[in-house]
């Protein structure tokens, strides 16, 4: 996000997000509402749960909605993954945009989480993961405010 916010009308062209990886993102505030609705119910002792968002969005769609929060629109283009993969890679890239190429496959593997039992034990305690796109301004304000983190 932070290189985004650098110039958010040239970087937001085109789109390096792909339609075939979703990445899971949480706010914290749901990582700790859960943690603590958990700690005190029964029926989570023993239990294994996945704290993951229930509907992740493709990397793609996490780009749009930064995108549109930013620059107050979608991007223009859709760069090829394979591009994207070099370009993300190279060490200009690691220094442009902040994240390290370690990163960068992350971004990449598809993962999936099944967060059947969590919202099984945390639903009766009102807890639920939100939509990225209900945060998402909340979140940018938030690196706006603390861009070293």
């Amino acid at each position: 996000i932070n290189y985004l916010r650098m110039q958010p009308r040239l970087f937001t062209l085109a789109n390096i997000g792909n339609r075939d990886v979703r990445l899971n993102l949480v706010p914290v505030d749901f990582v700790v509402a859960a943690l603590t609705a958990l700690a005190g119910d029964e029926q989570s002792v023993g239990a294994t749960v996945q704290l993951a968002d229930p509907n992740p969005l493709t990397t793609y769609e996490l780009f749009e909605l930064i995108s549109r929060s930013l620059a107050g629109r979608g991007s223009l283009l859709k760069l090829p993954r394979p591009l994207v993969w070099k370009t993300l890679n190279l060490s200009v890239s690691e220094k442009l945009s902040g994240l390290p190429r370690v990163g960068v496959p992350y971004f990449f593997i598809d993962q999936t989480y099944d967060t059947t039992r969590a919202q099984q034990l945390l639903a009766p305690h009102g807890v639920r993961c939100p939509l990225f796109s209900s945060y998402v301004d909340t979140l940018i304000d938030f690196v706006a405010e603390h861009p070293s983190l």
